[in-house]
């Protein structure tokens, strides 16, 4: 059965996700790993499925900028899986989508989980952004106490999760 591609909810993406993953997927079994430059390089050509990834000016900031777009797209797009139900309605599920490697590019998330370095540092990284959100959550939550009281209860909520979600990591480890 042949992968299916789209972005990440309410990402736009100037190519179609298809086309991008497809090219991602090549890229990947001929290099091991995709770097924004190899997916800059892959777009180049005028007949790139990819082409207008992102606009074409050669000044050395745009090839950066460039890169930075590929980054995004790189990220943004997941492998799906279309299941049909009992009723024939379509559900769609993600299921595999590329992450940050230690060797500076990206893998599929399935490869990095499966060495336990890529996996140590994804979880570091998980374990960042969920320090963000809680620091968001605690500020929020100071705003919330003097002006919607009536807001505890979903706050308190929140916290919870958050304490559930720090077990669920100390297990991981």
């Amino acid at each position: 059965m042949a992968r299916q591609y789209t972005y990440r909810e309410n990402f736009r993406g100037s190519v179609p996700a298809q086309a991008l993953g497809e090219v991602l997927d090549e890229l990947e079994d001929k290099l091991g790993k995709v770097e924004a430059q190899d997916v800059v390089d892959a777009a180049r050509p005028d007949d790139s499925p990819i082409h207008n990834l992102c606009s074409w000016d050669d000044a050395e900031e745009a090839e950066k900028y460039r890169q930075h777009v590929a980054r995004k797209h790189i990220r943004a797009t997941v492998e799906i899986t279309v299941v049909k139900s009992e009723r024939a309605k379509a559900q769609e599920i993600a299921i595999s989508e590329r992450v940050h490697s230690r060797d500076g590019g990206y893998k599929r998330i399935e490869v990095v989980a499966a060495d336990p370095m890529d996996f140590s540092i994804c979880m570091h990284e998980f374990q960042t952004r969920v320090a963000s959100l809680r620091a968001s959550m605690r500020r929020l939550e100071e705003a919330a106490e003097a002006r919607l009281p009536e807001n505890e209860k979903g706050l308190l909520v929140l916290a919870k999760a958050f304490e559930m979600m720090d077990n669920a990591l100390d297990m991981l480890h």
